[in-house]
């Protein structure tokens, strides 16, 4: 190397070593920075599997409801037998937590590491009965249920009805918030929870969700999963079992008109009239419901209702008119649909009898712990309604007359005999029969004044010249009466007195009140009988079998029912045949039971019930739902 070179290079330089805290600054910013991040993550993220229930019933459960705390800690059961966390209280944090945070649910649910939440709001009405020893309380709930994932913007929402009863007006709220509307709303929301967007994938093990997922959390899904399943398989089942039973009861049909179904064949439907709005049902919604616990598919039942279907090219409009804890037997309502009668059971504490308008609104007009009431049947324009009432199970009935707000304009005893039936001619008379004591094959009793039945002391007071008692149905067979109940004193008229050979069963009466039907027969069998009641004629109509629920046409000049031709098995079809008499057509055959029927309003069709066993659940529920057939061919 030249000396040139090197002192071109001049002086070598100092060497300064460089400064390492830019970059040591730089490492503690990442790693805070990342233990941040990690620290918000693990603060921030929720567990996918983990609820919060909250339920505002009569208050929520963090605040001290025990109607609440009774309702969440049974659906929380629910769910921690399919494998999801729930958030419980007794930790003073979580506590904290939901006090603090009781007006954003969602925000508490964050914060407790649920990805759900289940809110919503109980609705209670409380109708206090004031009747004798001590009144009652009668609890109604309307439940507004929510379902949300914390990221959701928008909830699933469900409605849910339930109702109870007791004297102790806390009582009844404890019984409501029991076991049955707990599962209700498990019903409707634990299958929403299943089937949620953000969990569905998972419990259905679909890509990389599932493929995500550690063995602890897949086992933990394990029963959920299973259920998912399980679930999916039986309603799968029910639903072409139900489409296979529609198609069959079609293919049966052999008799001479076409017949249409209305609604599905899963519904439990009884008819009770029909008017502009369609035709009324007594009716209880009902749910295919497949247990968590036993994967068994159940039937889960609404409250009873009385329900206005029409049927349209669309399939069937529904108006829900009324509903309630439970219907006794059959309602009445009058021909245009315009007021309807029932007897409700207040959980089995209590009967009642109950006027329902056109617009839904109901009064009651009488409620008692002990009375038993049946057989209700508004006037024609429902200002008044007849029923039967008994004091005791074994009692004799009474046939008794209220006005609309509950006044009485009639009361008679049956003396003995045996009160077969009535109806309407119009609001102030009514039709009865009865078949008196001597007919039934003994002599009615004659009471002292203890209620004992007299002994020789009745031959004594008949010697002395005391009058028997007067009886209001004085006949010596079965009688057709007529009471007009406008006078304060009620005198029967004979209007038909049953022959030998005859008997006499149902009674309608057609819209203008001058003709009386009876399913009855005769010295020649099985008959349809008409009664002019004017003219006080009785005409028999042959029929190829038994008979039951006669009804008149909208213009009185047909009458249809049901009858259960001889030769042809046990099930009923619907007859119909003219008012005046002649012809009898049987408008339907097939294998199953067709009764109750009912004319539409225009008189151009035949509504009536069509039943048989439920292909899901056989020998243990029948089916009933709503079929027609046309009129003219």
């Amino acid at each position: 190397m030249k000396d040139t070179d090197i002192a071109g290079m001049g002086e070598e330089p100092e060497y300064r070593p460089r400064s390492k805290a830019p970059l040591a600054i730089a490492l503690l910013v990442v790693l805070l920075g990342g233990g941040g991040w990690f620290a918000w993550k693990a603060m921030t993220t929720t567990d996918p599997f983990r609820v919060l229930v909250a339920i505002d019933f009569e208050g929520q459960w963090f605040e001290g409801s025990k109607p609440a705390a009774r309702l969440v800690d049974d659906l929380n059961s629910q769910l921690e037998g399919l494998g999801f966390d729930v958030v419980r209280g007794g930790d003073p944090a979580v506590l904290a937590v939901l006090e603090d945070n009781a007006g954003d649910l969602l925000a508490a649910a964050r914060k407790l590491k649920a990805s759900y939440l289940i809110g919503g709001r109980v609705a209670v009405e409380r109708v206090q009965h004031e009747v004798a020893d001590g009144g009652y309380t009668e609890v109604r709930a309307n439940a507004g249920i929510e379902l949300q994932h914390v990221d959701d913007a928008t909830p699933a929402k469900m409605a849910i009805q339930s109702w109870s009863g007791a004297r102790d007006p806390e009582r009844a709220l404890m019984l409501l918030a029991d076991g049955v509307f707990a599962r209700k709303i498990g019903a409707a929301v634990v299958p929403a929870l299943v089937d949620h967007p953000t969990l569905a994938p998972k419990l259905r093990g679909d890509g990389a969700d599932k493929k995500a997922m550690d063995a602890k959390t897949t086992a933990k899904l394990r029963k959920a999963e299973a259920y998912v399943q399980a679930r999916g398989q039986a309603l799968s089942t029910a639903a072409k079992a139900y489409a296979a039973f529609r198609l069959r009861r079609l293919e049966d049909e052999k008799g001479p008109r076409p017949v249409s179904y209305h609604g599905t064949t899963a519904e439990e439907d009884g008819l009770i009239g029909t008017g502009p709005d369609g035709f009324l049902v007594k009716t209880a919604d009902e749910e295919l419901y497949v247990n968590p616990e036993s994967s068994q598919m159940r039937r889960l039942e609404a409250m009873e209702g009385l329900v206005w279907k029409r049927p349209d090219d669309q399939g069937t409009v529904v108006r829900p008119l009324w509903t309630g804890y439970n219907i006794y037997s059959y309602p009445g309502v009058t021909a245009d649909g315009g007021v309807a009668a029932l007897v409700e059971d207040l959980f089995g504490w209590a009967k009642t009898v109950t006027l329902i308008g056109r617009d839904g609104k109901f009064q009651r007009l009488r409620v008692d712990p002990k009375h038993r009431y049946s057989n209700l049947t508004p006037s024609p324009t429902g200002k008044a309604v007849a029923f039967y009432d008994r004091e005791c199970r074994r009692c004799e009935d009474t046939l008794v007359v209220l006005d609309a707000a509950g006044k009485p304009r009639f009361q008679a005893d049956r003396e003995g005999g045996r009160f077969e039936g009535y109806a309407w001619l119009d609001d102030d008379r009514l039709v009865v029969m009865h078949t008196p004591a001597t007919r039934l094959g003994g002599e009615p009793p004659v009471d002292d004044e203890e209620g004992e039945e007299e002994e020789d002391g009745g031959a004594e007071a008949a010697a002395a010249g005391d009058a028997p008692p007067t009886r209001m149905f004085d006949g010596v067979d079965q009688t057709i009466w007529l009471l007009d109940i406008r006078n304060s004193t009620v005198v029967p008229q004979s209007l038909y007195v049953v022959d030998e050979g005859q008997s006499l069963a149902w009674v309608r009466a057609s819209r203008d009140g001058g003709k009386v039907a009876f399913s009855g027969r005769n010295q020649d069998g099985p008959a349809i009988a008409v009664l002019d009641v004017e003219a006080r004629v009785m005409t028999f109509i042959p029929t190829p079998g038994p008979t039951e629920a006669p009804v008149f046409s909208p213009d009185g000049a047909s009458v249809a029912f049901n009858v259960w031709p001889r030769g042809q098995g046990r099930d009923a079809e619907i007859g119909l045949a003219p008012a005046a008499g002649g012809e009898v057509t049987v408008l339907t055959d097939n294998p199953h039971d067709d009764r109750y029927p009912h004319f539409s309003h225009d008189g151009q069709r035949i509504f009536f019930e069509s039943r048989g066993d439920d292909p899901n659940f056989p020998r243990k529920r029948n089916i009933s739902f709503i079929a027609s057939v046309a009129v003219a061919p």
